[in-house]
């Protein structure tokens, strides 16, 4: 037996264990993307259709992936429709070679296989500050499919060069406020909150957001010097509501400690 043969068998030999690995393991990983692929939308099996993001800083990055599994044995052709909304911020790629394209570009998706999409967001300033939900419809082989990839989260200012003793500091006299009702006597009823700025710089209210039309706002001032304070006057209408139940309102502000601060409405309608 050629003696140098033998270290050659053995490389051969090690080299085909790598690859029984790598094949196998590959199946079991796709096996696995495949499972997390449990949303339905038409044909396709979807990670998940609602990414919530949060609370996003203006011109933060944030992405998420979202893995599409085509259960069929048929390939299809799928896009993203073009956004008709302007300066969303929001963006959807895949990976095409070593490139991110834009998904409104159509690609292949063979039957069996499982592919990925990279949803990324990144809110600029004329984003509005707040709370946004956004909607991306993919067409499956031509077909829109209306249940879209939906993307929700709240704006809020970029704190990354703010410093403490230069930031704005908002302080609530109340959080919380509660009502009770009997049935059929639900009657409007007004409310304040006070503001306070215990800050160093002015604090300034971006937005005031509630949760229902059954609630009412008028904030007195926007911008609160240090040491001083604004008023919110609210209106409460909990009329054709029942049962126990909550509402809240929100405040988007510059404070770099608690940007969003909520007001929780709190109600119970006792039955006859």
């Amino acid at each position: 037996m050629n003696e140098r043969a033998f270290p050659s068998h053995k490389k051969m030999i090690m080299i085909g264990i790598v690859l029984l690995y790598m094949l196998f393991s590959g199946c079991e990983e796709k096996a696995d993307y495949r499972a997390t692929c449990t949303v339905p939308i038409g044909r396709l099996l979807l990670s998940e259709e609602w990414l919530e993001l949060g609370v996003v800083q203006m011109n933060e990055v944030q992405e998420k992936w979202i893995r599409i599994f085509n259960p069929t044995q048929k390939p299809v052709s799928l896009s993203i429709m073009e956004n008709p909304e302007e300066n969303t911020g929001l963006k959807v790629t895949y990976h095409k070679g070593k490139k991110h394209v834009p998904a409104t570009q159509t690609f292949i998706l063979p039957g069996g296989h499982v592919d990925s999409l990279l949803v990324t967001f990144s809110p600029q300033h004329d984003n509005p500050y707040g709370e946004f939900l956004y909607a991306e419809y993919l067409k499956c082989d031509g077909e829109i499919l209306m249940t879209g990839i939906k993307v929700s989260g709240i704006v809020v200012d970029n704190f990354e060069n703010v410093l403490p003793d230069k930031a704005p500091r908002g302080i609530l006299n109340q959080d919380s406020i509660t009502f009770q009702f009997d049935q059929g006597k639900q009657v409007p009823v007004a409310f304040d909150v006070e503001i306070r700025n215990d800050g160093y710089s002015n604090l300034i209210v971006r937005k005031v957001e509630v949760t229902c039309s059954c609630v009412m706002t008028e904030l007195n001032d926007t911008i609160i010097a240090p040491g001083k304070s604004s008023t919110l006057h609210a209106k409460f209408t909990p009329e054709g509501l029942a049962g126990s139940f909550w509402q809240e309102i929100r405040l988007v502000t510059n404070d770099p400690t608690t940007p969003l601060k909520t007001v929780f409405i709190k109600c119970h309608v006792k039955e006859k």
